[in-house]
């Protein structure tokens, strides 16, 4: 075992004990869903999910394994802990690849230091929901091409091209937006060595593609085949993007922003930041209570993109050296880098999670920025080594002092909260059907915590479409012949109300006036309140 391989090895020891000890009590609501199932269900369900095939079934095991050696925690424990495992592999990976470019172990530990705690990196590691799997196999399948591209003999190139479609696989195997990435490792593979012949280079691309093909599509089908889900090829793409909601993607300017937030509240926690800028720019209402703390993120958000910045024209400033000595690692990184950039600028962008790829190239380009700058310009490189150092560090301290240590705390959970008091309003054959933003994980911690049913209607809509009323009838039906009762949250009838948007954001024609009218042909009275909001007791239809 190398130097660099037994510090990687510490790195994953100290970074799976801060995820251990830093797990988040804001639980995602599909994580809520996926440590249901892992409680729960038998083996066909727990192979249900195209997109994230062996998530739950890797939950299952490590939920046994804990309860085996006497540890009887639920199943979200279970899944937070294999989160950390992956959250910490993935780092101690990250640094192999830092140090095969900078070749210093202190600026390769300074990067994943900063890598490690980006917001959205820290704070997957620490939920209960599928993304830490699928970045730790891609920094695993990165650090292959970069080691390839390192290698001084190509003449295994095929044999490397196999374990790099393997790796690239099992990252589709926790999330299946790991496709996207298939042209910029092929591009790289093609373009890795100069020294290898091109029909070489074009055999290995070839053989990577039918091994990263064969290793994802072949179980994926042969699950939907076993569980039920496909009956033949013709099912197979209908199941594979089922989560994908059916969204198109979104060219406009307002998107376009949400995307720059998004990217940037990928780094740093910037919950108050995206309202101000809506409400800025667009005119989007904003929240008042998102005031709060909106100084310290206008500082941060201006400290990452003056370091972007900085080191953009550090890059170009020295870019035929940075060429000379890493052209190849530098393609590698803004080709893996392109298009999770251009899919989080179009589609989604908002969500954190989808710029969860690229924040290993950008760190890794930081890297080489500061590698290169130290030798072509000895006299400003401590200045560079210096910003680069305080911009990971802050990363860290900050992301720890307002968003991880804050999530620890179970009574900064609101919709733990809102869903401590619905239990004690319900039944356990009641439905409770919730309305708006702010209750968008409300139901996921009724049903895991406490047991009770309930759903989230603009969920409902997005999830089935225009068979949205259908579906929900045949749930009110369900539940009065078993004698429950229906609550239905006011806020729907509240004209311009949060939750508007939610309807308007879902490419079905389906309005909600369509709910208001659906839940009116019945008759209804206020049963309980929740804060500022009346739950009303549907009596006879819908």
């Amino acid at each position: 075992m190398t130097r660099s391989h037994k510090t990687a090895l510490t790195v994953f020891t100290v970074a799976l004990v801060v995820y251990l000890l830093s797990m988040s009590n804001i639980f995602n609501g599909d994580g809520l869903g996926y440590a249901r199932l892992v409680e729960t269900a038998d083996f066909d369900r727990l192979c249900s999910v195209s997109a994230r095939l062996l998530f739950c079934p890797s939950g299952k095991v490590l939920h046994e394994v804990a309860h085996f050696i006497g540890f009887p925690i639920r199943s979200v424990r279970s899944l937070q802990a294999l989160n950390a495992i992956f959250g910490a592999a993935g780092v101690a990976i990250f640094f192999l690849a830092a140090h095969l470019i900078s070749r210093s172990r202190w600026m390769s530990l300074v990067a994943a230091i900063g890598f490690g705690g980006s917001l959205a990196y820290w704070f997957w590691s620490t939920n209960a929901t599928s993304y830490p799997g699928n970045i730790c196999f891609l920094v695993l399948t990165l650090y292959l091409l970069l080691k390839l591209a390192q290698a001084r003999s190509h003449d295994g190139i095929a044999g490397s091209a196999v374990w790099i479609g393997v790796a690239h696989a099992f990252a589709g195997f926790y999330w299946l937006t790991a496709i996207l990435l298939v042209p910029a490792v092929t591009i790289s593979i093609l373009i890795v060595s100069d020294r290898a012949e091109f029909w070489l280079r074009a055999k290995a691309a070839a053989v990577y593609i039918l091994s990263f093909g064969t290793c994802l599509f072949v179980p994926l089908f042969a699950a939907g085949l076993i569980t039920g889900r496909v009956s033949g090829l013709s099912d197979f793409p209908a199941w594979l993007t089922a989560a994908s909601y059916g969204i198109p993607p979104d060219l406009s300017l307002l998107n376009f922003s949400r995307g720059v937030i998004g990217f940037s509240s990928s780094v740093f926690r910037l919950v108050d930041l995206g309202p101000l800028v809506k409400s800025t720019v667009w005119g989007v209402p904003f929240v008042e209570q998102s005031r709060s703390g909106i100084y310290a993120e206008l500082g941060v958000f201006a400290a990452l993109w003056a370091t972007i910045s900085l080191m953009s024209v550090s890059f170009a400033i020295c870019r035929k050296r940075i060429m000379r000595e890493h052209p190849r690692q530098v393609t590698i990184l803004l080709l893996w880098a392109a298009i999770p950039t251009i899919f989080g600028l179009v589609w989604l962008g908002s969500d954190t999670e989808r710029w969860l790829a690229v924040l290993p190239a950008m760190w890794l380009l930081m890297v080489v920025v500061t590698d290169v700058n130290g030798k072509r310009f000895p006299s400003t490189s401590r200045w560079v080594r210096t910003l680069f150092i305080v911009f990971a560090l802050v990363t860290v301290s900050y992301n720890a002092a307002f968003s991880v240590l804050p999530d620890e705390d179970i009574d900064n959970n609101e919709y733990l909260k809102a869903a401590r008091i619905l239990d004690l309003r319900m039944s356990e054959n009641d439905l409770v059907l919730l309305w708006g933003h702010d209750h968008e994980f409300t139901g996921e911690h009724l049903a895991y915590f406490h047991g009770k049913r309930a759903s989230h209607v603009a969920q409902v809509l997005r999830e089935t479409g225009k068979q949205t009323f259908n579906v929900l009838q045949s749930s009110i039906d369900e539940v009065r012949s078993h004698g429950g009762r229906i609550f239905l949250m006011g806020r729907l009838f509240v004209d311009g109300g949060p939750g508007k948007s939610e309807i308007e954001s879902i490419n079905v024609d389906v309005s909600r006036e369509q709910f208001q009218d659906f839940f009116s042909r019945g008759t209804r009275r206020v049963a309980f309140s929740l804060g500022n909001d009346s739950f009303w007791e549907l009596i006879g239809e819908p």
